[in-house]
């Protein structure tokens, strides 16, 4: 599952407050003047203005990554954790969570720009791929629509030892893919800048 929040680009609002027992929230959070708190199995993250992803897999561990922008905190019964961009903390219920953890930096495309990704047919096959990070386990590569980049049309993962895509059966259209690397914590990096 996949949970995306947004925020507006000005104004003033009550703060949000929601909950997610398992999968995946991203946070792309414009100018904000109001904090964003997750419930998680493990606790809560508490998010500003910037972006971040909160991951609580089958095991109810919650991980925050905090991308870019203002401090994001992880909070236990336990104790709590204040991490600036960059880092990030993994949990679990009745523990403290870790002490903040760096993030691994976004991967590189190897070409930048549409000739990076080989396209043909109908459907469309696409074709990329990126120089390996050091210590990534796995990647999570995110396929959306150029004319709407914040709708993820796919997202999947692949081990660390794969630095290609290839993608089959998408619709013509123009596409913006990324991919971010992942380490062994689980904690997921920026993405990559978008390739067309």
């Amino acid at each position: 599952t996949v949970v995306m929040i947004f925020g507006a680009t000005s104004g003033r609002a009550s703060t949000l407050r929601t909950q997610l027992d398992r999968g995946v929230l991203r946070t792309r959070l414009a100018a904000l003047d109001r904090k964003v708190t997750v419930d998680t199995p493990a606790g809560k993250a508490e998010l500003g203005q910037g972006s971040a992803v909160i991951d609580v897999d089958t095991t109810k561990e919650t991980r925050v990554a905090n991308h870019q922008g203002k401090a994001a905190k992880l909070t236990t019964t336990r104790g709590n954790v204040d991490l600036a961009a960059g880092y990030g903390s993994r949990a679990v219920a009745n523990k403290p969570p870790s002490p903040p953890i760096k993030l691994l930096p976004a991967p590189r495309w190897e070409s930048s720009g549409a000739l990076a990704l080989a396209w043909q047919g109908n459907p469309l096959t696409l074709r990329g791929s990126w120089i390996a990070v050091p210590g990534a386990v796995k990647y999570r590569l995110e396929i959306a629509l150029a004319t709407s980049p914040l709708d993820v049309e796919t997202q999947t993962e692949v081990p660390g030892t794969i630095t290609r895509l290839e993608a089959s059966g998408l619709p013509a259209a123009s596409y913006l893919v990324t991919v971010a690397s992942v380490d062994k914590d689980g904690l997921e990096g920026p993405p990559s800048a978008p390739l067309l």
